[in-house]
């Protein structure tokens, strides 16, 4: 969807050049003529008809560059400046990450508590889950966004507040997985860890993190989401676009912890330097970069609200947001003391390719050569065996690899890159290796020719999910209705198992049917990538086909 995007060059106001002389971190770069230049090449086209960003490198706490391109708004013709609000989306992670981390060092709360003894709302699934679960996204603790979209309503449809989020997770029966086994990303524990600090301390975690970090850094101009009615002095609009062109998107959503945090360029670098200087605390800056480590000893790629993993070769500490149409990329590279920044209002502008240009422009060149795959991997269906949910190979005219309709790099020897993920096939069997360091198995499956079983039709609920799905047998096969929009296909995988888009959103789900031993169909089975095996059962009365 982003690489469809065209952009065009634009101005930079003469008022943003004196701000480059005022920059907030410990000193300021003389203006590189040939640098700006560069950087305004990569934002070229996001100009007075247009949202864009503020983005801002800074090394060794010396500011490089500061720039702002596009409107705050479009309505009122403002344009973005260095001052202008704007959310973080899941970048805010890091600091309800920093905010418990701090709160663990004053032995206020343990990493290794369980969390039922802040959230006793919480099932006991046998297994305990800590706060460290929480936030290294081990827990196996499902994604509620995934939950409500079955209901109808996908993220920033309705207004959610973190006591929703409670009670929809709170009312899950199973994990995706047993905690501490897997690495997988959920917006659920972020926002259990904002009730926990609010619970520990008796105070809002705004009062928290503002006393514990923003005003120490000085960060004035933060604060988090609360309540998305409160007036934001200097907040930037936000903004989607689709055929017709730009369109508002704001954020309707009270739940926050997973995004949430509103926030500055300025304030984003002074947490930045404060983080490459050590100035909350020895030791505290790399424990925030710590990766997690799972029950048997393998380290993932995340560590306390943020991912850490190698650019080109050089260590990168980042994380990405989206909320509503904020987007934003906030990365270090300690290695080279370097930290880019950037924070948008347009979910179609690409903030992590972009933010890797510039950090392409400041890193030192490096070589590599051109990967060369020995043979290309056996089209057909492959399911996960931890999830089911299944993934198409295929190639298209040229020979080039396509999984699930997307062009696969060559990254090695029977190795495959889309875009973070790696699919091995060097040992005969595909295994698709993550940026957290995680390796799952797939296995080839036979995929049917068309769906049968008109004993699939009928109403399926869920006292998890809170919602009925809604399956028809027709002349074209199955569909899937959900509590709101039409039918939409089900589309054929393997066995049992087959896939629709859910509407509204158009998120893809796997459905699994489920039989007795007497072969009657029972139940069914939703996964989609942040919610495995949520549990539909069948309803006795038929539905006509």
């Amino acid at each position: 969807m982003l690489s469809g995007f065209g952009l065009g060059r634009g101005p930079v106001s003469a008022a943003l050049a004196v701000a480059l002389l005022l920059a907030p971190v410990s000193g300021a770069a003389a203006p590189d003529d040939g640098l700006d230049a560069q950087i305004d090449a990569i934002f070229a086209g996001l100009d007075g008809t247009s949202p864009g960003c503020v983005v801002a490198a800074s090394r060794d706490g010396k500011v490089l560059f500061r720039r702002s391109y596009g409107m705050a708004s479009l309505e009122l013709n403002a344009p973005i400046t260095p001052d202008t609000v704007f959310e973080a989306g899941s970048a805010s992670k890091q600091f309800v990450a920093a905010t418990v981390l701090l709160l663990a060092r004053e032995h206020h709360i343990g990493l290794s508590d369980d969390i039922r003894r802040y959230l006793p709302e919480m099932p006991d699934y046998g297994s305990v889950i800590t706060i460290a679960d929480l936030l290294h996204h081990t827990s196996g603790i499902r994604d509620w966004g995934s939950l409500v979209m079955l209901q109808g309503w996908p993220r920033n449809s309705r207004t959610t507040t973190n006591a929703d989020v409670l009670a929809i997770v709170s009312r899950q029966r199973q994990l995706n997985f047993k905690p501490g086994t897997h690495f997988l990303y959920s917006n659920s524990n972020y926002n259990l860890l904002v009730i926990i600090v609010e619970r520990v301390t008796g105070r809002s975690i705004n009062e928290v993190s503002r006393a514990k970090i923003f005003s120490p850094l000085g960060m004035s101009s933060t604060r988090w989401r609360s309540d998305y009615q409160v007036v934001v002095p200097g907040r930037a609009a936000a903004y989607g676009r689709d055929p017709r062109g730009w369109y508002n998107d704001p954020v309707i959503e009270d739940a926050f912890g997973n995004g949430g945090l509103l926030t500055t360029i300025d304030d984003i670098a002074r947490w930045q330097d404060a983080l490459d200087r050590g100035t909350l605390g020895p030791g505290f800056t790399e424990q925030m970069q710590e990766k997690g480590t799972l029950r048997d000893g393998h380290a993932i790629g995340y560590g306390l609200g943020l991912y850490v993993s190698r650019y080109r070769g050089w260590l990168e500490i980042y994380h990405e947001g989206i909320t509503g149409g904020y987007h934003s990329w906030v990365a270090r590279y300690p290695e080279q003391k370097l930290a880019v920044r950037m924070l948008c209002n347009g979910n179609a502008i690409p903030a992590r390719p972009f933010g890797r240009r510039i950090a392409d422009i400041l890193l030192p060149p490096t070589t590599t050569a051109p990967a060369v795959p020995s043979r290309p991997i056996p089209v057909g269906t492959y399911a996960d065996l931890l999830t089911g949910i299944p993934i198409r190979v295929a190639s298209d005219a040229s020979g080039a690899l396509l999984v699930n309709g997307r062009p696969a790099a060559p990254a090695g020897p029977d190795r495959w890159q889309i875009p973070d993920d790696i699919f091995d096939f060097s040992g005969g069997t595909l295994v698709r290796e993550t940026i957290q360091g995680e390796r799952f198995a797939y296995r080839l499956v036979i995929a049917p020719r068309q769906a049968t079983s008109a004993d699939y039709a009928g109403r399926y609920c869920s006292s998890e999910a809170g919602a009925c799905l809604v399956i028809r047998s027709g002349a074209d096969g199955l569909t899937l209705s959900g509590p709101r929009g039409p039918a939409q296909a089900l589309r054929p995988a393997y066995g049992a198992v087959f896939t629709s888009s859910v509407y509204p959103s158009g998120q893809q789900v796997t459905v699994t049917f489920e039989r007795s031993r007497a072969g009657k169909v029972t139940g069914l089975r939703t996964s989609d990538q942040s919610a495995y095996g949520i549990a539909f059962i069948k309803e006795p009365k038929a539905i006509a086909h």
